[in-house]
């Protein structure tokens, strides 16, 4: 993923930080703060547990994650070898290593899975929010 054109050190810090409040949303089952980091039309996209497009699906897709994988709670999403390009006006391209470490591993915790994130983001009123986040796995149990 290359872009064109610069991206500003305060638009690479707000970025980091919008990386870094998707992991704690995730794992913190904060399902209102998590769906706030994608633009209205935004997107999710796994492998595993399919696509989903827009806030409401998004958010039905959230609700399901935490039903269905209690196993992972207390667990960590950790990101990577983050790269940003510029994709054009207010847009950006990242792509980053990922791992999510399980809390419930005996006798300690274990990476359960990982692989990259293909993000698209796109600035909304000041605000960087992904417009698309595409998973890929590398490698799992």
């Amino acid at each position: 993923m290359e872009g064109t054109g610069e991206i500003s050190l305060a638009d690479r810090a707000q970025i980091a930080e919008l990386l870094a409040r998707y992991a704690r949303t995730l794992d913190g089952g904060d399902k209102e703060g998590f769906v706030a980091l994608f633009a209205a039309g935004g997107s999710w996209i796994s492998p595993i547990m399919g696509s989903f497009e827009g806030r409401e699906e998004i958010a039905a897709w959230f609700d399901t994650y935490l039903r269905d994988h209690a196993d992972l709670r207390g667990g960590q999403h950790r990101m990577s070898n983050v790269i940003i390009d510029a994709g054009g006006a207010d847009r950006a391209e990242v792509w980053s290593n990922w791992i999510l470490v399980s809390a419930s591993g005996a006798p300690a915790p274990r990476v359960q899975v990982m692989g990259n994130y293909l993000d698209r983001l796109v600035k909304v009123e000041g605000s960087w929010l992904f417009e698309r986040r595409e998973i890929e796995i590398t490698a799992s149990e």
